[in-house]
């Protein structure tokens, strides 16, 4: 848990959102909860999880908001694309239409 609920409503950080606040590797950066966000949702991607269900998991409006921001992530988009297309037409592979 990042954040721990208490009476009213108030998210007050939990140990593990203090330590990636002030958490720093000492040959790089520091690393943001929203570093690990984004990692986890294009290791998702990557590993060809579906993008509604990266969506839902990570709290995105819709899944047109994850598919325009991680669309870079999805391997082989184009190539797959244009694969289907040529199999709709009936292409053989001798590269004529």
């Amino acid at each position: 848990m990042l954040a721990d609920w208490v009476a009213g409503g108030v998210a007050v950080p939990s140990p593990l959102a203090l330590r990636l606040g002030r958490g720093r590797r000492q040959d790089g950066p520091a690393i943001r909860f929203h570093d690990l966000r984004h990692t986890h949702a294009s290791l998702l991607l990557a590993a060809g999880v579906p993008v509604l269900d990266i969506s839902r998991r990570i709290g995105h409006a819709s899944a047109a908001v994850t598919f325009n921001v991680y669309a870079h992530v999805v391997p082989g988009q184009g190539r797959e694309a244009a694969n289907s297309f040529a199999d709709l037409l009936g292409d053989q592979g001798d590269g004529q239409r």
